[in-house]
């Protein structure tokens, strides 16, 4: 694979020299470290919490909605570290063609405006799951363990982190590549990045960790904020 940030430097052409991004250090500083550390809260106390609330009485698979139902029952193992590996990887990929194609200044501030991106996603995912608090496709299913089914991540299905994330990565670094290149290597690098978030989106269904709706309202999400980030720390706009 380590060909690709060749193939992509040889068909995007050159970079803009020009400064692409507006960033400032006393506001996108904070913005990032703010909302990481209220994504990370949540996370710290979840232990503490209950389980699904359902469990309390009976949870019943036909009290999911039926387009979502036919995640319940689904539990592959294959699919969970697929799944793990893409959310992973997208950024990975994202920051090697990067590397590969910017230089200095330019490689940094494409890292932050991504990265920006990827710290209000988290801060809204971890927001979002914690205050609504949706069973997981699991809870519904007898086939699996009580103690897996009452633990209290088992109530923080919606909306999909690892769905979220993928598609903010690989829009973000597709945007922040648009800036700066020209060619046929624009669509390739949105066209790979966006297929692997679907990748991880399907196999959060397959895993059984997600509904459908879960992984299309974080595909949504993350994907309008690498829209967005970018968008407002774009310089042409800017000035």
């Amino acid at each position: 694979m380590r060909w690709v940030p060749l193939v992509i430097l040889l068909a995007s052409g050159p970079a803009r020299a020009d400064e692409v991004f507006d960033l400032q250090a006393e506001v996108d500083a904070p913005v990032i470290a703010t909302s990481l550390a209220i994504a990370i809260l949540p996370e710290l106390v979840v232990g503490q919490l209950d389980g699904p609330a359902c469990l309390r009485s009976r949870c019943d698979r036909r009290d999911v909605p039926w387009f979502d139902r036919w995640a319940v029952g689904r539990a592959s193992p294959l699919a969970s570290i697929i799944s793990d590996v893409l959310v992973l990887a997208i950024p990975v990929a994202g920051l090697s063609i990067d590397l590969a194609t910017e230089r200095g200044v330019a490689f940094w501030q494409d890292a932050a405006v991504v990265f920006e991106a990827y710290a209000i996603d988290a801060l809204l995912v971890s927001l979002t799951k914690f205050a609504v608090r949706r069973p997981r496709p699991y809870v519904y299913d007898p086939a699996r363990p009580m103690d897996q089914r009452g633990k209290p991540g088992a109530a923080l299905s919606f909306f999909s982190g690892h769905a979220s994330l993928a598609f903010t990565g690989a829009t973000a670094f597709a945007e922040v590549f648009r800036r700066r290149h020209d060619g046929v290597a624009v669509p390739v690098v949105y066209a790979s990045g966006l297929g692997l978030a679907a990748v991880v989106a399907l196999c959060r269904i397959l895993a059984g960790k997600h509904y459908l709706s879960d992984v299309l309202v974080g595909a949504a999400v993350g994907a309008s904020l690498g829209i967005l980030v970018p968008a407002l720390h774009d310089r042409s706009a800017v000035e």
